[in-house]
């Protein structure tokens, strides 16, 4: 009776959890995704291609490569298609060295055709690009492509069995096994689900225009800015700086980017002006003033937005001056 009790929580638990990725489907990815769908990356500026299917193989709790759930099934399953990053083409764009990717892809492709008792061997790569290779296949939970070691489960002692006749005794503690890897599978897939989102969040989330395209000595490459800036002090992150960036360049092309601001964007600026406290950045969020309603702005707005302080007014309306007159 236990057993059964166990088992059904277990699938209990099973059936709530493909609710919620249906329910996570239909709101961020693709209900009609198939695993013949051919998808196309810009890994840095690298086109690369494969079916889903191909890219998603790895799914499953424990499978035989990485000994736990790969997160190339969650991003490249569907679920999360909406929210992906994406370039001018349409592609899902990563974040990622295109021949790193490339190297996991062709391993993936090669693994695809090969039988359970040959694997192809580990992804591999010119030797000054390995360490990184190594990060991003621990990354994607990729580990070890050689078959896992015979099982061996441990059982507590309060559920072994042993007052019935051996041939039973074997029989009820089998099934014990069996529902305690039951029980390490539904954790295992709970606790990837609830990373998923972070981690889809952390490698292909943003905006197109934070999309950068550089050229490095006639070499194209792609990245984010977030990239770019994260040594915030360095000369790389000032010249990135949206707020900076969105001066530089042709009149039309500047005034667009202005006025393309989000509200994020102008909470950023307005905490960049100098004098003006991080509270009153907080009235803008507040109120959602996107860029075109920042150019718009008078003193008689930023009154009845909360900003009340005569200084603070006229920095601000100096600050705005000269954003739209650089614009």
């Amino acid at each position: 009776r236990k057993q059964d009790e166990m088992e059904s929580k277990l699938l209990e638990r099973l059936k709530l959890l493909d609710e919620k990725k249906l329910k996570c489907t239909a709101v961020n990815g693709d209900l009609d995704a198939s695993e013949n769908d051919l998808i196309e990356i810009n890994a840095g500026g690298k086109i690369v291609a494969a079916k889903r299917r191909t890219l998603t193989q790895l799914s499953g709790t424990k499978n035989s490569i990485s000994g736990r759930e790969t997160r190339l099934e969650a991003l490249f399953g569907g679920r999360w298609d909406k929210k992906l990053l994406r370039d001018d083409s349409g592609r899902i764009f990563l974040d990622v060295n295109g021949d790193c990717f490339q190297a996991i892809v062709d391993w993936l492709n090669e693994l695809t055709i090969s039988s359970e008792d040959k694997r192809p061997e580990m992804p591999t790569i010119d030797d000054e690009l390995k360490p990184m290779l190594a990060q991003y296949m621990q990354l994607f939970g990729i580990k070890d492509a050689s078959p896992p070691d015979k099982c061996v489960f441990i059982v507590d002692k309060f559920m072994i069995v042993g007052r019935f006749t051996k041939e039973i005794n074997e029989a009820i503690n089998e099934k014990w096994k069996s529902l305690s890897l039951l029980k390490d599978d539904v954790d295992d897939l709970e606790k990837s689900f609830q990373d998923e989102e972070h981690f889809i969040d952390f490698l292909s989330s943003g905006e197109k225009k934070d999309v950068i395209t550089l050229n490095v000595s006639g070499t194209v490459m792609l990245t984010k800015r977030d990239t770019l800036m994260f040594v915030e002090d360095s000369v790389l992150a000032q010249q990135f700086d949206d707020t900076k960036w969105t001066l530089q360049g042709s009149n039309n092309t500047k005034r667009e980017r202005v006025k393309e601001w989000s509200p994020e964007d102008v909470t950023k600026w307005v905490k960049d002006v100098e004098g003006v406290k991080e509270s009153v950045s907080k009235l803008f969020k507040e109120n959602e003033i996107n860029g075109l309603e920042l150019l718009a702005l008078n003193e008689a707005g930023l009154e009845k937005m909360g900003v009340t302080r005569p200084g603070t007014v006229c920095l601000l309306m100096k600050a705005i001056k000269e954003l739209e007159k650089s614009t």
